[in-house]
């Protein structure tokens, strides 16, 4: 029996896939489904900088690999020099256009059917003071920052 999971966006939409479904290749083989902002910032056809599709925090960005690919030592080393080129310039950008001073890197590979990508989840420093909290999507704690 086939299993399924849902895929949602931040402007509300979802989509019903089978649960082996990756993300990552998903929205690269169906970029007609996602929402206006969260079409990718830069892309040069294997490495793409795009704001988080789930979660609505400004300047939540995530930089991928185009191609499925499962670990960051399974990356070709051309690529894997411009991904973390890109996680440098990214970064850079929210520091010096967004203003954004703290942010926070994460990269998982889970255990089955990973995609590499790195969450940059920004750090707006009103919103931690105003309501106590530092956000880490590792704790979960993503959707009260929200």
């Amino acid at each position: 029996m086939t299993q399924f999971k849902t895929f949602y966006h931040i402007d509300g939409t979802k989509y019903v896939v089978t649960k082996d479904t990756c993300r990552g290749c998903w929205m690269n083989e169906h970029p007609e489904c996602l929402p206006e902002t969260v079409k990718p910032v830069w892309t040069d056809g294997n490495v793409i900088v795009r704001q988080d599709v789930e979660w609505p925090i400004p300047g939540f960005y995530i930089v991928s690999i185009k191609n499925h690919t499962e670990s960051i030592a399974d990356i070709p080393e051309d690529v894997y020099k411009k991904f973390t080129k890109l996680l440098f310039y990214t970064r850079k950008g929210m520091r010096d256009i967004l203003r954004i001073k703290k942010a926070q890197i994460y990269h998982e590979e889970k255990q089955y059917n990973s995609h590499v990508h790195f969450w940059l989840l920004p750090i707006w420093q009103d919103i931690v003071d105003k309501y106590g909290l530092q956000p880490k999507v590792y704790e979960g704690n993503v959707k009260t920052y929200i």
